[in-house]
């Protein structure tokens, strides 16, 4: 078996033995795919005796791996004391690596 793949780093094998897929380095998808909310890796498995090319797609999966980061490290707010109860203040926005339902969506201040 033999695995071609237009990526730059070999991500699959197969192991000779038995025709199995498996994991051969650390996938980071956000590394891979960027900010796009889907990401496949197209492979063409080659079989040798006797010789057969095969095509497969592997979805790749986004975990949530990458913690929110913002701008700054810290904010600071000046409130003055007559500020009135229910009174909003503008924060930061935080930036998340991770697509989907495992970006950021909101935050609170603890």
């Amino acid at each position: 078996f033999r695995i071609m793949s237009a990526a730059k780093k070999r991500y699959f094998d197969v192991n000779s033995d038995d025709g199995v897929l498996f994991v051969h380095a650390k996938i980071d998808r956000e590394e891979l795919c960027g900010q796009s909310l889907t990401c496949f890796q197209n492979l063409e498995i080659i079989v040798e005796n006797p010789l057969k090319l095969y095509r497969a797609e592997v979805e790749i999966a986004d975990i949530n791996d990458n913690p929110p980061t913002f701008k700054q490290s810290q904010l600071r707010l000046d409130i003055v004391e007559s500020s009135p109860p229910g009174i909003r203040l503008p924060l930061q926005s935080a930036q998340d690596l991770d697509v989907g339902t495992n970006s950021v969506n909101t935050y609170m201040l603890s």
